[in-house]
């Protein structure tokens, strides 16, 4: 059920309430705050739902938790380059056998096709979003057509051997499961269970640390699981809730209102005698001052906030205002949690509202931790990805070297173009750097030797080989002008050697 519509379905009966006794809208308004409050209360009925539900809804509901983890993901997803292949120079090739450069190149090219062919930037946002919320990303790769299906988290389970289904302890020394060998979906649920083994699994996890953890079946499982970076949330978003509630109705309670007082005396027995007995002078006065009361409610709930009141002077009307607003500083105390939360999430404030009050020096330790942050994400994440490119290539053409491909990773934090240009420029400059350091800092992969022909600069083409020289200017060889021609250090090579 979207948002939208679960909201439109809890509120779609409150606006049309009336006052059974003042009619208007009061009591549509003092309901609609009550609805408020029991709707924040039901959501977060966190004890009794599962851990995936919780992280699920925070990411949707919460503006901390879902813009940073959307921040996360987008990051992440810029973090993705293209494909290359490896240094061979650098590495250690058994047999000394290394393969044809041409290979190598071509492979790359179908890699990049493929990686712009599946958009393999959304790929990885997905990806990096899923790891933020969860902390453990689960990806079936299909044996027959290699397309990768992300796998639903709560329905997971990871076990070392299928008879743990029927029999939770199939031996008591290997009651704790600390080996994955199958990956279980719908595990005991008739007609959807689906049993894959691991090799046909992808299993991304946020942190290898092994901890305790405990399986929904009940199962205790070391090193499976890893923790969600969400966990650490859960605390301060559920004491946000429970006081965003608290002060939704204290705020409904203390709401400036105006006390219309009836003057009582018209409803005193006196004025009722000859009715009877004082039951019935009782009852009498109590349904004229009903009767009066209801009348003047009506006459008052269509006014506008901007029109007077024209009454008799039994009618006193007195203005009702809560005298302190700051009961528990609800500002406060939203601030405090919020931070807290961002720094439960993992993601700096800054980086997400694009505002902050910390010096040039703190914006800029936060900037390097988040290169390195979203680094770390990308790289596991592209894991997978790169698995399973190699063995889509190995369809194309067997005989490609895969086990030289790499995926290219880079993220600069508010870096431009014309900062990676001049970054570039000056490495070049130093002469200690090579023309494929120089193009990686602009985010460029790495020359084909056929393009080495097609370099620019200075307005010269550079050869083939990758040598340079200076156009020499050409100059006439005229009396007139051969005096003007520069002399020294500024004269050129053919005007030396004929001088």
């Amino acid at each position: 059920m979207g948002i939208v519509k679960k909201i439109k379905e809890v509120f779609s009966s409150v606006a049309r309430i009336q006052d059974p006794i003042f009619g208007g809208g009061t009591v549509a308004a003092k309901r609609g705050a009550n609805s408020f409050t029991n709707f924040i209360i039901g959501m977060t009925q966190w004890d009794t739902m599962p851990e995936e539900d919780i992280f699920e809804q925070m990411y949707a509901w919460e503006p901390e938790v879902g813009g940073g983890i959307d921040k996360v993901g987008t990051m992440v997803g810029q973090a993705f380059q293209y494909f290359e292949f490896a240094n061979i120079e650098d590495m250690f090739i058994p047999g000394g056998k290394v393969p044809e450069l041409e290979k190598l190149e071509k492979m790359v090219k179908h890699a990049n096709y493929l990686a712009e062919l599946n958009d393999m930037t959304e790929i990885m946002e997905v990806y990096g979003e899923l790891l933020s919320i969860y902390g453990n990303i689960y990806i079936h790769e299909n044996p027959v057509d290699f397309s990768l299906e992300v796998l639903p988290n709560r329905k997971i389970t990871l076990l070392d051997t299928l008879e743990r289904i029927m029999s939770p302890l199939v031996d008591i020394a290997k009651m704790v499961i600390t080996k994955v060998n199958w990956v279980v979906v719908d595990e005991n649920v008739p007609h959807l269970q689906r049993e894959y083994p691991i090799d046909e699994c992808y299993i991304v996890k946020m942190r290898s640390t092994p901890i305790w953890q405990t399986d929904s079946r009940g199962r205790m499982t070391y090193g499976l699981y890893a923790v969600s970076p969400l966990q650490r949330a859960i605390l301060a978003v559920w004491q946000k809730r429970i006081i965003m509630a608290i002060d939704a109705m204290w705020r409904w309670a203390n709401v400036p209102r105006d006390h219309h007082k009836l003057d009582a005396e018209m409803y005193s027995l006196d004025k009722f005698a000859g009715a009877g007995g004082i039951t019935e002078m009782m009852d009498m006065a109590k349904q004229r001052a009903e009767g009066d009361c209801q009348a003047y409610a009506d006459m008052i709930s269509n006014k506008l906030p901007d029109q007077g009141y024209v009454t008799l002077n039994s009618v006193e009307i007195v203005p009702i205002e809560h005298s302190n607003t700051s009961y528990m500083a609800p500002n406060e105390l939203f601030t405090q949690i919020t931070d807290q939360i961002w720094g439960a999430i993992n993601v700096p404030k800054s980086i997400v509202t694009g505002v902050s009050a910390n010096s040039y020096a703190s914006e800029l330790l936060i900037s390097n931790y988040t290169n390195t942050k979203i680094m770390q994400i990308a790289k596991k994440v592209s894991k997978p990805i790169l698995e399973n490119t190699k063995k889509r290539l190995l369809a194309i053409d067997p005989t490609y070297p895969v086990e030289y491909l790499r995926v290219k990773l880079d993220f600069t934090l508010a870096a431009t173009e014309i900062d990676q240009v001049k970054k570039s420029v000056a490495m070049a400059s130093s002469g200690i750097y090579t023309y494929d350091e120089c193009r990686a800092v602009t985010k460029h992969p790495n020359l084909h030797k056929e393009q080495y022909g097609q370099l620019v600069r200075n307005g010269a083409t550079i050869g083939a080989d990758g040598d340079y020289e200076d156009p020499e200017p050409k100059y006439p060889d005229t009396p007139q002008s051969r005096n003007q021609r520069p002399t020294g250090a500024g004269m050129s090579k053919s005007e030396k050697s004929t001088s």
